[in-house]
């Protein structure tokens, strides 16, 4: 019982200086104060096996604070990346949605309902690939650079129980699912909105971030190309960051509060696109 009431007492502590670091710090305060007691108390039956201190909870709700900021950025559906931000929305939306949409409007200038993704409009794929640019650009990350934004390897760096363990292999960006201890296994899923063509077609890069994006891909392949040429190895990593600005352009910044315009879908998006969607 000791030992519990300690680390309950560390949790709370870094919990306190992560939200005082945080970007979102002003967010994250004016979040119902009761409402960690309440996920803390049904998360763990919607989302076995998630932890239920009070750090998690500060980390996952700082990642839905990013995902509400990418939704009122972007202009078209965008879908949530991380089961461990997607606890806190479910809880939130039990707890109270009305508190929910309130806290909405207040700080992004609309209301983001959580709805099935089956009843999304468009696709999840899709919605992904719209949530990866624009996090990638609140973050600061060139749109050509092989960094996984930060709301993408959540559920990676919190050991998310089943979350979706994103990362960059070569060339392309893909997940694994996570297991019951919050570890990446099996295989690789390469969405194919995340492909440079498919992101050039649904316009969320122009043609000058497109030509850049396919240098690490065509230089990979002749090192590829070279090696069963001349049966030697080639160190052809493709993945190197670059600090081409793409030209997009984009009213959010970090910690953005206010409507950007444009629709809004959250899922908590994996192999089997389970979670819900938000559309204005």
């Amino acid at each position: 019982m000791l030992i519990e009431n300690l680390n309950d007492q560390l949790a709370q502590y870094r919990a306190t200086w992560f939200i005082r670091q945080s970007r979102y710090r002003s967010l994250l305060l004016a979040m119902p104060p009761s409402l960690f007691m309440y996920w803390q108390k049904t998360a763990q039956f919607e989302f076995p096996g998630i932890p239920q201190n009070a750090f998690f909870f500060a980390q996952a709700s700082e990642g839905l604070m990013k995902f509400f900021d990418c939704v009122t950025c972007s202009q078209q559906a965008c879908a949530l990346p991380s089961k461990a931000a997607d606890s806190v929305w479910h809880a939130w939306n039990k707890f109270s949605s009305i508190s929910l949409d309130k806290f909405c409007m207040e700080h992004f200038g609309r209301t983001i309902p959580h709805i099935e993704h089956s009843d999304m409009p468009g696709s999840i794929e899709n919605a992904l690939a719209v949530c990866l640019v624009t996090a990638r650009r609140l973050d600061g990350i060139s749109e050509v650079s092989s960094e996984v934004p930060s709301l993408f390897t959540l559920d990676l760096r919190l050991k998310m129980p089943y979350g979706y363990a994103y990362q960059h292999i070569a060339d392309r960006l893909g997940f694994q699912p996570m297991t019951s201890k919050g570890k990446a296994s099996g295989s690789m899923h390469f969405p194919h909105s995340f492909q440079p063509a498919q992101l050039l077609a649904l316009g969320l890069i122009n043609q000058y971030t497109f030509e850049q994006l396919l240098q690490p891909s065509l230089a990979s392949n002749r090192n590829r190309a070279a090696s069963k040429t001349n049966h030697s190895s080639s160190d052809g990593s493709s993945c190197g960051s670059f600090s081409i600005d793409s030209g997009s352009s984009s009213d959010c910044s970090p910690g953005h509060s206010g409507d950007c315009g444009g629709s809004s879908c959250g899922s908590s998006c994996g192999s089997s696109c389970g979670g819900g969607c938000g559309s204005s």
